[in-house]
């Protein structure tokens, strides 16, 4: 006997049950954010957040509005930030802002499914290749130059700004360092860098940043912690960003930040010779093709990747 066939599966057409009537959300939408995301994800989900629900206020969202969302709100929401040219990464980052708010109130049992999971919503492919403004040698070496030394904070600035051109960290990585990091070996002056992943890097330091350093530490001091202080911890990576932001202002450069400093160290460094698999060691790129991404010129020259800017610097 033939069997039966089944009815077509409904497990991705997922039905908004409204929240347990014992549960009480008075701004769920804030509550959310609150408590477990650092300052600039909450800033930027909360933003995410009002242009999905469009409202001004995330306490103006009532908990009957947030259970009538449904897959195909946030599939209408994804198609209109792509007709807008809006890139795959802002889209994937509002995407996420909204995932982020269902999977909350999923786990305080508010709502029984997710209207924004990526087997129903899918995200738009982001380029593995990272698109970013490019500083050249010449407006490296005029930013440098451009910071006051005689200033405490000046020479702070500085070693700043010296080390995201010299050494290709992350801005979370740069920030992140500790005092005890900087470490001496056979060779030389290192910094032991914590990447993603827990993946341990150690990168060369030349004589003249140890030199900017040494003098920056007799302002910072020899107590242990973060080698560039905050207020709380470490430097505020939205303060940094002002920091670089003013240096490029100020020699005519536009649209620059952390990442273009992290950016041109790849592009020089390789426009100096050194091989792009020595290159994506240096900045801890897991894939070669997104440090390929940075440079024109694919030819490849033995060198060591942080020796080879020897002079890009205001001295």
């Amino acid at each position: 006997m033939p069997k039966k066939k089944e009815p077509p599966s409904r497990a991705l057409i997922p039905e908004i049950i409204p929240p347990r009537k014992e549960l009480a959300f008075t701004q769920p939408a804030a509550e959310a954010l609150s408590g477990f995301l650092s300052g600039n994800t909450k800033r930027a989900y909360e933003r995410d957040l009002k242009d999905f629900f469009e409202v001004e206020n995330l306490e103006m969202i009532p908990m009957a509005r947030i259970t009538s969302i449904t897959p195909r709100d946030v599939v209408a929401f994804r198609d209109k930030l792509l007709a807008d040219k809006k890139k795959p990464s802002t889209v994937q980052r509002k995407l996420s802002a909204i995932r982020s708010l269902y999977n909350y109130l999923m786990a305080a049992g508010g709502v029984t499914i997710n209207p924004a999971h990526p087997k129903l919503v899918r995200a738009p492919k982001k380029s593995s290749v990272q698109k970013t403004d490019i500083v050249s040698w010449d407006d490296a070496v005029k930013m440098l130059k451009g910071v006051d030394r005689s200033t405490r904070l000046g020479r702070r600035d500085y070693l700043l700004i010296l080390l995201g051109f010299n050494l290709g960290t992350r801005c979370s990585e740069l920030l992140g360092a500790q005092l005890e990091d900087i470490k001496h070996g056979p060779e030389g002056w290192y910094v032991h860098v914590r990447g993603k992943g827990e993946k341990d890097r150690f990168i060369f330091l030349r004589p003249d940043i140890k030199e900017a350093l040494d003098v920056y530490l007799l302002d910072r001091g020899d107590a242990p912690g973060p080698l560039f202080p905050g207020r709380k911890a470490e430097l505020d990576g939205s303060r940094y960003w002002r920091i670089v932001k003013f240096y490029a202002e100020k020699v005519g450069l536009k649209g620059i930040h952390p990442h273009s400093l992290r950016a041109a160290f790849i592009t020089l460094a390789h426009q100096q010779g050194v091989p792009v698999g020595n290159i994506q060691k240096t900045v801890g790129h897991a894939r070669g093709e997104t440090t390929l991404g940075y440079v024109r010129d694919l030819e490849m020259i033995k060198s060591s990747a942080t020796k080879a800017l020897k002079g890009l610097s205001a001295d």
